[in-house]
């Protein structure tokens, strides 16, 4: 079933709460006018599988289920250890947001193998990674390089292929569901002074871990109260957020407040 931009929107205000000590109010909902450009966006990512498609996969072994985690010195690059995988087991290389597919770093993930080399609808980001590749981050050793065990098969075998795959579904929210301690910016492409302006709809939050994705508030009767809104926010104050929707259209996730100002 088709859901307009408008109704996903709409959904993922109704869930926004006001911080502690503040009155709830009505959330506004920046209506999206059907047929601009904006109205008819295209999807950026895959939809996520239902669940008896997941059951089938798991059970056939077409899809693994295991953790997610981003590279902390190359954000494009992610990786997943199967449930019950051993240390010394090779992970799953996840290449790209889009592959990457709205899960964040923690989240429980089901995945599905991709062909080495793949380079459909890929870009600059998604382009294959080579097997030869040494990586210097310590999370990633167990992705490029084989058990050094005496008597090892795999010592035996020819270089080994970078195990690639893609997210087909979040199994758990582990790591989306958390709060997220951000700084808040104007959510404008160009350098500005700090200062977010009366026709603004959102406000950019980016967590203080470079892992997790920049996340979106919308401005509203809440955040024009709490931030002062127009005017200038301060990027060094800490906030804590929360993601409420991350849908296929949108590059970005939605967010909330959940709690008051953590100081700078």
């Amino acid at each position: 079933r088709f859901v307009s931009p408008n109704q996903l929107i709409s959904d993922a205000m109704a869930t926004l709460t006001a911080p502690p000590g503040l009155e709830p109010v009505d959330a506004e909902v920046i209506e999206v006018p059907a047929g601009t450009a904006a109205g008819a966006r295209r999807k950026l990512f895959d939809p996520h599988l239902e669940p008896e498609a997941i059951e089938d996969g798991l059970a056939s072994g077409s899809l693994i289920r295991g953790t997610i985690r981003v590279s902390s010195s190359k954000v494009s690059m992610a990786f997943v250890r199967p449930d019950g995988a051993k240390s010394q087991d090779r992970e799953w290389v996840v290449r790209g947001t889009k592959y990457r597919n709205r899960a964040v770093h923690g989240d429980t993930v089901i995945i599905q193998p991709i062909l080495y080399g793949r380079s459909e609808d890929s870009s600059s980001e998604d382009e294959p990674v080579m097997a030869t590749a040494i990586a210097s981050d310590s999370d990633e050793e167990v992705v490029f390089t084989k058990p050094n065990v005496a008597g090892s098969a795999a010592i035996q075998r020819d270089e080994e292929e970078v195990k690639m795959a893609k997210v087909v579904a979040i199994a758990e929210k582990k790591g989306s569901g958390r709060v997220l301690v951000c700084t808040l910016h104007p959510d404008r492409q160009k350098k500005g002074d700090g200062q977010v302006h009366a026709e603004d709809s959102f406000v950019k939050a980016i967590p203080t871990d470079k892992r997790l994705p920049t996340m979106l508030l919308q401005i509203n009767h809440v955040t024009k109260k709490v931030l002062k809104l127009p005017g200038k926010l301060d990027p060094f104050i800490l906030w804590p957020m929360q993601i409420i929707t991350w849908n296929e259209f949108s590059k970005q996730p939605l967010a909330k407040f959940q709690g008051q100002c953590l100081g700078r």
